[in-house]
């Protein structure tokens, strides 16, 4: 059996959680909340390390710009 959740930014799937079981199986409520929860947590996880990617290279970009400002 398997159980895909989405992960969700802001209405938009970036990406998938699935959990895979070796027997046939009905996944119970409780089961799909967590999973629910989990992939929601991974969603905030991702995004948040990709908006602290952009900072880190728009600082980069201007820190070089300001280098190359000061030596002119």
């Amino acid at each position: 059996s398997v159980l895909v959740v989405p992960l969700m930014v802001e209405k938009k799937a970036i990406g998938v959680l699935r959990v895979y079981t070796d027997k046939e199986k009905t996944f119970k409520e409780d089961e799909i909340q967590f999973l629910e929860v989990v992939a929601n947590l991974s969603a905030i996880a991702l995004e948040n390390a990709r908006l602290h990617q952009a900072l880190r290279n728009d600082y980069d970009l201007l820190v070089a710009h300001k280098y190359r400002l000061d030596d002119n």
